[in-house]
């Protein structure tokens, strides 16, 4: 009787059969390989390459993304440094142009016309305080020989974009003119006006090579008398145009004046005038010739001794013809005094 076959003896016949169905082409690859003289590379992968390559990855991933970030916040920190906020024009011969921001610095400065280039040739005022570039345009323009003669004018025009009003604007630029000029000692008269966005104004400034704030006082001009031309009126000085609008206000008096004037008054004038006021008067104190003679009746009386009988009468008689003529000698210098108080106030 025959044994039974174990599971042993089955998976060993089961590997035998596997094996002869598994053609063994691997010495027949390499014979191959000899033949073509070329090395048989045999690549066996390893956990740690892997680990190390994912971390190379993930390396590389954060050094992008830091990239990313330091190039963007600079970037955006620009766009909000460079965003204008509003608009100033700075008006004498020279037309001046600044951008400010809504942090009060200046983000661009623009020569309208030739000479204002000059003004501002070797001066980087990007980034600056807008009283400080103020402060340094109107002394780069005395140093060039501007706001020197008799009749000095400065038409300040501003422009607000944002919620800061352009009336407050132009009341700030006109306090910081006003302080500069009278620091450089320089009595003139300040024309301030709030600027819109015109499309004429704007074809006005680009055409004739003028700024914003004189194209909106020409076309101010034009409105109020048509037989003017914007090419006549471009070639005008400031001081001109504010001649001319004031003669054609005057003239139409339902006309609504854009143009606000201050007067700078040097600061060597307010300095001599606190001088002047701080010399004080004690006030003057009314005395009447009675209040006079009760003085010097009640002195007399405290200087008068004792007596004897025997020159009682002689004394009392002395003293009243001194006494009457001590009080009306008092009486007429005080008439005197009180005339010249009168006329002197």
């Amino acid at each position: 009787m025959k044994k039974g076959i174990s599971n042993r003896e089955i998976e060993e016949r089961l590997k035998t059969s596997v094996e002869h169905l598994t053609p063994d082409i691997r010495s027949r690859i390499i014979e191959r390989c000899k033949e073509e003289s070329e090395p048989v590379l045999i690549h066996h992968k390893n956990k740690s390459h892997l680990r190390r390559v994912r971390l190379y990855q993930i390396i590389a991933a954060a050094a992008v993304l830091f990239l990313a970030f330091s190039i963007a916040i600079p970037l955006m920190h620009k766009q909000k440094f460079e965003n204008v906020a509003a608009v100033i024009d700075i008006d004498v011969n020279p037309s001046i142009e600044l951008s400010i921001n809504n942090k009060d610095r200046v983000v661009k400065v623009k020569a309208v016309n030739d000479d204002a280039k000059a003004i501002i040739e070797d001066m980087d005022l990007r980034g600056t305080q807008t009283n400080v570039a103020i402060n340094a345009i109107m002394g780069s323009m005395l140093e060039h020989g501007y706001l020197q003669t008799d009749t000095k004018y400065v038409l300040v025009s501003v422009e607000s974009k944002t919620k800061v009003s352009s009336e407050e604007l132009e009341q700030k630029v006109c306090s910081d003119m006003d302080t500069i000029l009278s620091n450089y000692s320089v009595d003139a008269q300040i024309l301030t006006q709030v600027m819109t966005n015109d499309d004429n104004v704007a074809d006005i400034s680009d055409n004739y090579g003028v700024s914003q704030g004189k194209a909106t006082l020409i076309k101010h001009i034009m409105l109020m008398d048509n037989s003017y031309y914007e090419d006549e009126l471009s070639r005008m000085s400031i001081s001109e145009l504010d001649a001319l609008l004031t003669e054609l206000e005057e003239r139409v008096p339902s006309a609504d004046s854009i143009v606000e004037i201050t007067y700078v008054v040097p600061s060597e004038v307010d300095n001599n005038s606190e001088v002047t006021s701080s010399v004080y008067e004690e006030p003057a104190v009314e005395v009447t010739v009675e209040d006079e003679e009760e003085n010097i009746v009640s002195s007399n009386e405290a200087e008068i001794e004792p007596v004897s009988d025997e020159d009682e009468e002689d004394s009392v008689s002395e003293n009243s013809v001194s006494s009457n003529s001590v009080s009306e000698n008092q009486a007429s210098d005080l008439d005197n005094n009180l005339e010249k108080e009168i006329e002197e106030e």
